[in-house]
């Protein structure tokens, strides 16, 4: 049998998706890491939503505090987003909790997968 030891987080250019409620978006990250620090600029595709953070990498787990804008309605919010590497260091997948200061204020939760740029991600669909 052979041990596989978990990636560490990398930075770079990262693709994916971003589920809150019932809704999926398309997401895009830079995410830099220098030692345990972190930092990460992301957007939606398809929405106005943008945001930037900071946070921590240990070993193979990311933390981040973003905070968001939803420019076509001026309102916005924050994210804390908790994951880990997955398929061999060409993902990070996670959960995270999300204040929505565009529809009332409270917090939600949801969950991430984003991929190393120019990963094909496939779907099954009915």
């Amino acid at each position: 049998d052979r041990v596989v030891k978990p990636a560490p987080i990398a930075a770079g250019s990262y693709e994916g998706h971003i589920v809150l409620d019932a809704t999926r978006l398309s997401l895009k990250w830079d995410l830099g890491v220098t030692a345990s620090n972190a930092t990460v600029s992301l957007a939606a595709t398809g929405l106005d939503v943008e945001g930037s953070g900071t946070g921590r990498v240990n070993g193979d787990t990311l933390m981040l505090d973003v905070n968001w804008t939803l420019r076509s309605r001026n309102c916005g919010g924050t994210m804390r987003l908790r994951g880990t590497t997955a398929n061999m260091n060409s993902a990070i997948i996670g959960e995270l909790t999300y204040v929505d200061g565009c529809a009332g204020g409270g917090t939600k939760g949801g969950t991430f997968a984003m991929w190393k740029a120019g990963h094909r991600e496939s779907a099954i669909t009915p």
